[in-house]
């Protein structure tokens, strides 16, 4: 898939699971405007979800991690893929991983 296509499957999505679609993106694809979508907390939440993901390290606590098991914890689906998103070199690319 191109980047248009990734960006609109990746709206597309993120309206099916409850988010309010800005008015102003049905027309535009910018450069700009894609990252202030795709690095937006409402986005996110609507793209990867509210529930728990388990990583086995606790990465740097920018968000709020809970311990499951010794060496395992938990946080917010859309907190951790947001800055995984946000250290890729093509941010694009990692959202097309989850369509």
């Amino acid at each position: 898939m191109n980047n248009k296509q990734i960006i609109t499957k990746a709206l597309e999505k993120a309206v099916e699971n409850g988010w309010d679609r800005p008015k102003w993106t049905l027309n535009a694809y910018g450069n700009r405007w894609v990252t202030d979508i795709i690095f937006s907390h409402d986005f996110a939440k609507a793209f990867w979800g509210k529930e728990y993901h388990k990583v086995s390290f606790p990465p740097n606590h920018t968000f709020n991690l809970e311990r499951l098991e010794p060496g395992e914890y938990h946080c917010r689906s859309w907190e951790y893929h947001l800055q995984q998103l946000v250290l890729e070199e093509d941010p694009i690319k990692y959202l097309e991983r989850f369509l």
